[in-house]
């Protein structure tokens, strides 16, 4: 029966839009930090890349496609240095075992599968689920996830539950931070979802979380 798949797609493509905020940083103030990173690294970012990580920066989420060889690590391991600087923790995560491995061997970071992260459980009468939800999100402010492409609609809803903070504040917006959420382990919103060709969880989303 479609109709369960209906609902948890339209929640999703809600999760996604509500988690797509928006932050004012001046570009200066961007390039400054990513030229120390570079100095740092050794690396050097070209005009995409650049853009890939002022989005990074300014976007509570964000795609990031390409094929082999296009600079997705150098992109992806810039934004960690970036945000690690800022003193932000910062998970990352990859569906499979071995996708979360080599994410750990391109980034130097400890990586890990999409459920662990979220702390699968036996559950209930053998009924797995996940100890990380809306009542208990993660703690931690940037999550950023690798091989995107292979996340069902079922694991992409259960990674938006139990990454975000949904609660909201006095004025009926959702918060932003742990501090402004008062439970000290909200997510601020930051999420790189790096998406690698073939897909199937946006296939899944309403036609209008494409818009």
């Amino acid at each position: 029966m479609r109709r369960p798949f209906y609902y948890m797609e339209a929640n999703t493509a809600t999760m996604l839009k509500q988690l797509n905020v928006s932050y004012d940083v001046p570009d200066l103030e961007i390039e400054e930090r990513v030229r120390r990173i570079e100095k740092q690294t050794g690396m050097e970012l070209d005009e995409h890349q650049m853009t890939a990580v002022k989005e990074a920066v300014r976007n509570g989420l964000l795609i990031i496609t390409g094929g082999p060889g296009t600079g997705k690590t150098t992109t992806i391991n810039t934004i960690i240095k970036y945000f690690e600087m800022e003193g932000l923790d910062i998970f990352l995560a990859a569906p499979t075992g071995r996708a979360a491995k080599r994410m750990s061997e391109t980034t130097g970071f400890e990586a890990r599968t999409i459920h662990r992260m979220l702390e699968l459980n036996g559950g209930v009468d053998g009924a797995a689920g996940f100890e990380r939800n809306e009542q208990n999100p993660l703690e931690t402010d940037v999550v950023i996830i690798d091989e995107m492409s292979m996340v069902d609609i079922s694991l992409m809803r259960a990674l938006l539950k139990g990454g975000c903070c949904w609660n909201e504040t006095d004025s009926g917006r959702r918060c932003q931070s742990a501090a402004e959420c008062g439970t000290g382990k909200c997510s601020t919103g930051h999420y790189s979802l790096a998406r690698v060709q073939c897909g199937h969880a946006d296939e899944d989303f309403p036609p209008g979380i494409h818009e």
